[in-house]
């Protein structure tokens, strides 16, 4: 019998700080994409607030920060076929997330 994997994106609440002006979009991967192994993660960021660095998460644990844009990290999403939840945090210099 053959599973499908789905993916289900998240974008953290904390990563949405509307009043510090700061809005996250994960752009990889993509709605639907199949994880296995090692993936990509990449966000985009808008708002007036300089930021610090994008915390990723996969499945609830920290798989790695970028300080710069292109915000991406490379994370291993291990070889089991499961659906994964992807979270991105913008941390904004002033300490806003």
């Amino acid at each position: 019998m053959r599973r499908s994997l789905f993916l289900v994106l998240m974008i953290s609440a904390a990563g949405l700080a509307l009043s510090a002006g700061i809005e996250v979009m994960i752009i990889e991967p993509g709605p639907g994409q199949f994880l296995i192994g090692e993936v990509t993660l990449a966000a985009e960021v808008t708002g007036d607030e300089e930021i610090e660095r994008i915390a990723f998460y996969v499945d609830g644990e920290f798989a790695g920060a970028a300080t710069e844009p292109p915000y991406r990290v490379l994370a291993d999403v291990g070889l089991e076929n499961i659906a994964h939840q992807v979270k991105a945090i913008a941390h904004g210099v002033s300490g806003s997330r």
